[in-house]
């Protein structure tokens, strides 16, 4: 899926439509990183109890879905960045 808009924390949007393909792709990277990040310990506690990768990916498809719709950036340079570039 995408990412068309960057949702600040204050709830304002902006779209990514007009940025840069660099930065776009910069915002994205963070943002999987964040969630990567969340998902470390189920991904440890699925490899601690040998559990297939199949459970794994499960788990992780399942929790970037609910981070998808719940996501709220703070302000990062990268959107200080756009709000100033817009």
């Amino acid at each position: 899926m995408p990412f068309e808009i960057v949702v600040l924390q204050v709830g304002n949007y902006i779209p990514i439509s007009p940025v840069r393909d660099d930065v776009a792709a910069a915002y994205k990277k963070g943002m999987e990183w964040k969630a990567s990040k969340m998902l470390l310990p189920y991904k440890q506690l699925c490899s601690e109890k040998k559990e297939t990768d199949r459970l794994r990916q499960v788990i992780e498809k399942e929790m970037l879905k609910v981070e998808k719709m719940k996501i709220k950036v703070k302000m990062t340079n990268i959107a200080i960045f756009l709000l100033l570039n817009w």
